[in-house]
């Protein structure tokens, strides 16, 4: 890996080389190299808290020892952790929209652990937004931080 004048590491790898991808979809996600404690997770609702009171008390989405997404509800459910999608493997895509032409990244390929009836059961249009109307056993890629650059 190496890095440009503005400090933002670029890694050589192959579309082919799924150990390699792997390894930096799982780094990106646990944050490797950035010592600071803090992990990715993906805001339901109240979006303007800060991360220690929002997740106190709001329903989110998070990645698990294995990489899958799942939903940390309000306690009042009876089963506060519900696995949503589970990790296949990572990929390269392209970064969308103009400043990106040529851009590419890191995405995470996941497929939907649960069937819409069960999701759509939980009566939450946070869940619903997230899981995009996929049902069971459907594929999709999720990319982190895509508009961030200097």
């Amino acid at each position: 890996m190496g890095n440009d004048e503005n400090d933002i590491k670029y890694a050589v790898v192959s579309y082919q080389d799924t150990n390699t991808l792997d390894k930096l979809w799982k780094a990106h996600i646990t944050r490797a190299g950035m010592n600071d404690g803090k992990e990715f997770f993906i805001r339901n609702r109240a979006n303007h808290r800060p991360e220690e009171a929002f997740k106190a008390g709001n329903d989110y989405f998070y990645f698990d020892e294995n990489f899958d997404i799942l939903m940390k509800a309000h306690e009042y459910r009876a089963n506060s952790k519900y696995i949503l999608k589970k990790y296949v493997g990572a990929v390269i895509t392209w970064y969308k929209g103009g400043d990106f032409v040529g851009t590419y990244t890191i995405g995470g390929l996941y497929r939907t652990a649960v069937s819409k009836a069960s999701y759509n059961a939980l009566n939450d249009d946070g869940i619903n937004e997230f899981m995009a109307l996929k049902d069971k056993d459907q594929l999709e890629l999720i990319v982190l931080n895509t508009g961030h650059h200097k």
